[in-house]
This record gives structure tokens, sequence and C-alpha cells, in this order.
């Protein structure tokens, strides 16, 4: 992973202008090996259910299932259905929300579950 981020950083300046919506707010976190990386996103998602601010549908509802999911993988009650689940809710939340808060919300979700895939994979029960 340490390698694939050095690639990412190094051809930043190489990202297609039309795909400049992935970038997000632009925040960048630094964490060492010992933190829990699904418990980081939990909290995440919990900030982007309370920052909506209700007004469309996909955004209110959205933030708010997409944080109950995470905190269902993060207390090891999660299935794979589950997970492919807040894929699919994540994907369909960046076409159709109408701010730019519910289009980003969803973005450290699947980024983590695309690069951290096996931290995810370990929090599902035997």
């Amino acid at each position: 992973m340490a390698q694939e981020m050095r690639i990412v950083l190094r051809n930043y300046g190489k990202i297609d202008p039309l795909k400049i919506e992935d970038l997000g707010s632009g925040a960048v976190f630094v964490l060492d090996e010992t933190r829990d990386i699904v418990d980081v996103v939990t909290r995440i998602a919990k900030f982007f259910e309370h920052e909506s601010c209700g007004k469309c549908t996909p955004c209110r509802e959205g933030t708010k299932r997409m944080h109950e999911l995470m905190k269902k993988i993060r207390n090891g009650l999660a299935t794979e259905a589950d997970l492919a689940l807040i894929s699919s809710l994540g994907n369909n939340m960046k076409k159709i929300c109408l701010c730019g808060l519910g289009q980003a919300a969803p973005i450290p979700v699947l980024t983590t579950i695309e690069h951290f895939k096996n931290d995810y994979i370990t929090k599902l029960p035997a």
C-alpha cells in the first residue's frame, strides 16, 4: 500500500480534469498501522451524517444508512452482502446527491474498501 500511495502522490499532477471531483476537499489523514481504518472511516461517516442538511433524500438517508452500515461493519456484525450494499449506496450517492457534501460523503468509505479491503473482510464474522 505504501508504494501505491507514493505512486499516486507522485503522479498527482496527471489527474484527469474531468474526474477532479474525486479529489474531495483535499483532506489528508496520516495514520500508522496501529489505527483501525474501519473505525476511522466510521467516525468520518458519523461526521457526514451530522453535517447533512437533510434537504435532499439521497444525502439525508444515504449518510444515515452509510453510518449505520459502517457501525455494523466495525462491530463485526456485517455480512459480505453489507459490504456490497455500502459500495452500491456510495456509488449511487456520488451520482444523485444534490450537494457536494452528499457526493463526497461516500468517498472515504469507497476508497478504503478499494485499498484496505482486507481490513473490512477481517471484521466479518467467521
